[in-house]
């Protein structure tokens, strides 16, 4: 779900958590660091533009890939 249509009623700098992940709204928008799409969304962790919960769970799956090795 689109973190637009999660937290319709965010405004700037508004910080949410799910599953873990602690999402942020800014004022300048970038492409999503998964799917490419405009979004105004950063995830924390990531200090990376994710614009809804799936793309931050495939960046999550990418990090834990990762560090399995």
């Amino acid at each position: 779900m689109k973190f637009d249509d999660k937290f319709p009623e965010a405004k700037h700098l508004d910080q949410f958590s799910f599953e873990g992940s602690e999402v942020i709204k800014g004022d300048t928008e970038g492409k999503c660091w998964n799917c490419g799409e405009m979004t105004l969304w950063a995830d924390i962790s990531f200090m990376a533009y994710l614009c809804s919960e799936e793309c931050s769970k495939q960046k999550w799956n990418e990090y834990f890939k990762a560090c399995r090795g």
